[in-house]
């Protein structure tokens, strides 16, 4: 059996039921409820149609609402709650929805946010479209929610709705209650052939006060199909209903809730999951911690034994050994290596005439090694008037810098159209 994780309330023609863990109870009125609740209602005066608007999409609950007020079937503003809306066409849509008195609406929204605890609305007809969306999959059917002598019928298929209306008897007497169900059976058959496509099956869900399937007169009529039922106690006397699995069923998405109590019974329904999930989590990691304990044993042990045989080798080891010299071996492979990094004067060479100009010529250049350093001076003269003369002098200073040498000192003197200068560098490991 499935129950709603939330304690849930149903409020149909004026009578009022709470139920905790599947006990029901009478209540005055819902602002009695206490704590968190989901509440399932027809809202009272409220009627469900299903409507072609030739409107665009955004304005269709507006121009529903005015024409109800124009038609005279309300004589205040209406509210609107959408069920199930298709765009048809460009400026056409098919809509569901229920209607009521902006006023009655209201009240509802008051009474949820004056309650202290979280109150869910859920249409009735939500419910319906739920059962349709889940029987008429592969063809079209209809669904019927009896309750005392209101019977709410919900025609088409799993993508479509195509008829919503409410049946009423006037009294409770089985005259009557066979003549509500023999309007629903004309109502179908009507649809059907009005789409052109024969409505077989009938799914029949049922409250506490539901009277049983009928006897078709003959045999033309379309089959009844109780729903799945649960057990509930009213008055300590178990009946058989089939609205409380419908409730769970039912995606609580279509509620009229603000969004923290949508998120709340979201919550509601993945508890369980998450709990058996935290459950397997600590059994996990049980398991990982008592095997990471036997891994930990295993490794210490290796440690030790490990630390057992240092100590060996340790003992095995003379207490004193004579010092080996190796300065001197030191010293020749660290002057090879400084040897190795520093420029040969070939590559000085190649440093210097690198990018040189024709005008700029090197006539003397003497390159000294030592200590780790090569020390170079060359002199030489630029052919050229003083700007040119010197900036390519500079582009001679520019590039040995880049290439890792330190100018120590320079000297440069220029007569009219020729230059000549003196430079000292030198390149360190």
């Amino acid at each position: 059996m499935l129950n709603p994780l939330m304690p849930y309330a149903v409020e149909l023609n004026g009578s009022i039921f709470q139920s905790q863990h599947d006990e029901l109870a009478p209540l005055d009125d819902l602002g009695h409820i206490e704590g968190d609740c989901l509440v399932v209602t027809d809202f009272q005066d409220a009627i469900a149609r299903t409507m072609t608007v030739e409107a665009d999409t955004r304005y269709v609950e507006l121009m529903i609402s005015r024409k109800l007020q124009e038609t005279g079937e309300f004589d205040e503003p209406v509210t609107v709650i959408t069920h199930w809306k298709k765009k048809r066409g460009k400026n056409v849509t098919d809509i569901f929805f229920t209607a009521m008195r902006s006023k009655q609406y209201y009240h509802y929204l008051e009474m949820v946010a004056e309650h202290g605890g979280h109150l869910v609305l859920l249409p009735l007809q939500s419910i319906l479209l739920t059962m349709l969306q889940k029987y008429g999959k592969a063809q079209p059917v209809a669904v019927v929610f009896q309750h005392d002598r209101f019977a709410d019928v919900l025609i088409g298929t799993r993508k479509k709705v195509w008829y919503a209306n409410r049946v009423v008897a006037f009294d409770s007497s089985d005259e009557q209650m066979t003549a509500l169900w023999e309007t629903l059976r004309s109502d179908i058959a009507s649809v059907g052939t009005e789409h052109r496509r024969p409505i077989n099956h009938v799914y029949v869900a049922d409250w506490i006060d539901n009277w049983g399937l009928p006897q078709w007169t003959d045999d033309d009529g379309p089959e009844l199909i109780p729903v799945e039922k649960s057990t509930v106690s009213l008055d300590q006397a178990p009946t058989q209903v089939s609205l409380p699995i419908l409730i769970h069923e039912t995606p609580k998405r279509n509620a009229v809730a603000s969004r923290k109590d949508k998120l709340l019974l979201a919550a509601r329904r993945v508890l369980p999951y998450f709990n058996a999930a935290m459950l397997l989590a600590v059994f996990l990691l049980g398991v990982c911690g008592f095997w990471y304990d036997r891994q930990a044993d295993l490794f210490s042990a290796q440690i030790e034994k490990m630390h057992q045989n240092a100590v060996e080798i340790q003992r095995q080891i003379p207490l004193w050994t004579s010092a080996v010299p190796y300065k001197s071996e030191l010293d020749f492979i660290q002057g090879l290596w400084i040897s190795r990094q520093l420029p040969t004067y070939s590559q000085i060479l190649q440093d210097v005439r690198q990018g040189m100009s024709s005008t700029l010529k090197i006539e003397n250049l003497n390159a000294i090694y030592s200590d780790g350093k090569v020390e170079v001076k060359a002199f030489g003269s630029v052919s050229a008037p003083f700007e040119t003369a010197h900036k390519r002098y500079r582009a001679l200073q520019d590039r040995l810098r880049k290439r890792g040498y330190r100018i120590l000192t320079e000297q440069f003197d220029t007569q009219i159209n020729a230059s000549s200068f003196l430079i000292h560098f030198a390149k360190e490991v």
